[in-house]
């Protein structure tokens, strides 16, 4: 937490001196951050106890695959519109945030089933039937990037874990996952065209452009940035527009902050990995790490950093790791005082 406000104290004071136009925009964003940082204390401390985590994990995954039904049937007022280049979304998001929260849901089904206290055979299979919505959905929004997290997250799951069943369950569950992703994908034309324009034709909606610009204006002030706001309107002159965003959550504190900004914003989030990696033996095993792979491969391409997606998938690991620490103390005590 002093890490990340260390970064909310630089995005402060560069604020001061923008011009007072923006005032208005820079005091917007300062306020959402701070609710975020907030949601993220208090999260963390709460998902310290195993059963909310999973609760909390499970009404976010519930969530989504309602509006995943909703939009693919038509129900609660939810419908899929077409935004062009046979690309659809719902309730007004972007098609590739829609479709990493799709993807992110599908991870933490997959999480909680090889992780579940409970041996109830038709809840397991309910909950692997749920990710079909998620993932029909994914594709619909044609976000290239939400395959990416998905398969990431996926992939985590493959990594060895103590109790040889439970590796070996992962490993068919995750194979299954990532199979029955690349058939949905193949069976898809319109997903698998934007594959080949990527593949073939380079086409990343005009990212490439993004970065060099960004970079350019990262070197030429490498160390303050170039202040809130200003920067995406430095951005989009360049590229010919009114303002754009980064794309990237790298490139976007770069531009914002600078170095003195990024860098403890950067420690943060290696705590916050090293916290998922402890706790790989722990109550949730691999999930939390692998929703924080997940989330940062989304970052990549584009920026998280006031949704509170990415602050709850960075509570969790915080709550994780702190959690399986102190299990090992209590561990610790109890031998030697046996």
């Amino acid at each position: 937490m002093w890490w990340f406000l260390g970064y909310l104290a630089v995005y402060t004071v560069n604020g001061i001196f923008i011009p007072r136009e923006l005032l208005g925009s820079f005091l917007t964003r300062l306020l959402t951050l701070l609710q975020l940082f907030v949601l993220f204390w208090i999260t963390s401390n709460l998902l310290e106890e195993g059963k909310m985590a999973r609760t909390v994990l499970l009404i976010f995954s519930v969530s989504t695959v309602i509006l995943a039904i909703g939009s693919i049937f038509h129900l609660f007022g939810i419908e899929l519109i077409e935004v062009g280049q046979a690309r659809e979304t719902a309730l007004e998001y972007n098609p590739g945030t829609l479709g990493v929260l799709m993807a992110l849901s599908v991870v933490i089904l997959i999480g909680l089933h090889l992780h579940a206290a409970s041996k109830d055979f038709m809840r397991h299979i309910l909950s692997l039937a749920l990710t079909f919505p998620l993932l029909t959905v994914m594709l619909n929004t044609g976000s290239r990037g939400a395959l990416a997290v998905l398969m990431v997250g996926c992939l985590v799951y493959l990594l060895p874990i103590l109790n040889f069943k439970l590796r070996l369950t992962a490993i068919i569950i995750a194979v299954i996952g990532i199979v029955a992703t690349l058939y949905l994908v193949a069976r898809n034309p319109d997903y698998s065209e934007r594959w080949e324009q990527t593949y073939y034709e380079g086409n990343v909606s005009g990212r490439d452009q993004i970065y060099s610009a960004a970079i350019e204006m990262a070197l030429e002030r490498p160390i303050f940035g170039w202040q809130p706001v200003i920067h995406w309107r430095e951005l989009g002159l360049r590229l010919g527009e009114w303002e754009r965003d980064e794309h990237s959550l790298f490139l976007h504190l770069l531009l914002e902050v600078g170095l003195v900004g990024t860098i403890p914003f950067l420690v943060g989030l290696w705590l916050c990995g090293k916290g998922a990696w402890n706790a790989r033996k722990a109550e949730l095993g691999s999930l939390p790490l692998a929703l924080m792979l997940a989330m940062l491969t989304s970052n990549i391409t584009d920026t998280f950093m006031a949704r509170k997606s990415l602050w709850l998938v960075l509570a969790l690991t915080v709550a994780a790791g702190s959690s399986a620490a102190k299990g090992k103390t209590i561990g610790v005590r109890v031998i030697k005082t046996r």
